[in-house]
């Protein structure tokens, strides 16, 4: 999987993870990061400079910090502090994937708390936001990655306000209409939550429970949307398609095409009416609610 777009090569502070590295990239102040440990594999007293959640995938997780001894079992979703020290052994192939929130990424988002302890859990809203960090894994969505991983970062940073998150407003239309406009996908959350007059740490939370997707899915849906526009009413070729529409790369858009309809491309090109009266209206279910 090639680098997504937005991301660059680690630097340090998101290069302090062990195991077997599957994949790793960062998004300006935010590190994605995915491991896979042998059997049994044992860990030795480490710490990160910055805070990071890991969702385990697969394995028995056992950590130790200082005094403290936690036992994980698959698919929770732990929040770490940064400069915590701890030693980790696995029962079983464990598979993790890592976010890695900085302080200076922290520090922008002004109301959302820094990590200062350590907190896991194994059911409930925060371990769906492990699945979405599989999914974005799994599924090869990392083309546009920075603004779900903004958004599951503030989600979790949050997870301990006591303030309740407000109802949804009618300004939260000035984000749908940015994202007809940019069709770069260059918009981050920050920007979201200015439109819409809500806190970035809020608006995730805000924008799914009114919507039941995250502002990133829609956004992915909006450009596959207009993608399949352009494949019908012109001859540009689909690589130039897929440039303008945002995706990182031909095959990310033939990719990630395919599993929203079932056609690629080329492949929808070629049936002509009948195909493309098949793929609207189930792009059209996905948003009728918004």
């Amino acid at each position: 999987m090639g680098l997504p777009q937005g991301a660059s090569q680690t630097t340090n502070r998101f290069s302090e993870f062990r195991g077997e590295t599957l994949y790793k990239a960062n998004f300006g102040d935010l590190g994605f990061h995915v491991s896979r440990f042998r059997p049994n594999a044992v860990v030795d007293l480490h710490r990160h400079t910055e805070a990071y959640v890991c969702f385990l995938v697969s394995g028995v997780l056992n950590e130790r910090a200082g005094r403290h001894y936690s036992r994980h079992h698959p698919l929770s979703l732990i929040v770490h502090p940064a400069g915590e020290e701890h030693e980790d052994w696995f029962e079983g192939t464990g598979f993790c994937i890592d976010l890695t929130i900085t302080s200076s990424w922290i520090a922008r988002y002004g109301e959302a708390r820094p990590v200062s302890l350590r907190i896991s859990f194994d059911r409930g809203p925060m371990v769906r936001l492990g699945f979405r960090l599989l999914q974005l894994y799994s599924q090869h969505k990392l083309d546009s990655a920075i603004l779900d991983l903004e958004e599951i970062a503030a989600e979790i940073l949050s997870f301990d306000s006591r303030q309740e998150a407000p109802r949804t407003t009618p300004r939260l239309s000035r984000i749908f209409e940015q994202i007809e406009a940019d069709r770069t996908g260059s918009v981050h959350l920050n920007d979201y939550a200015r439109l819409a007059g809500l806190h970035p740490v809020y608006l995730a939370r805000v924008f799914r429970r009114a919507y039941g997707m995250s502002i990133g899915e829609y956004q992915r849906h909006i450009r596959l949307r207009n993608s399949v526009n352009m494949l019908a009413s012109s001859d540009i070729p689909v690589s130039q398609i897929a440039a303008e529409c945002g995706f990182y790369d031909q095959s990310h858009f033939t990719h990630l095409l395919r599993r929203s309809t079932g056609f690629t491309p080329k492949a929808l090109r070629r049936s002509g009416r009948d195909g493309f009266a098949k793929v609207r209206p189930i792009q059209d279910r996905r948003l009728r609610h918004i």
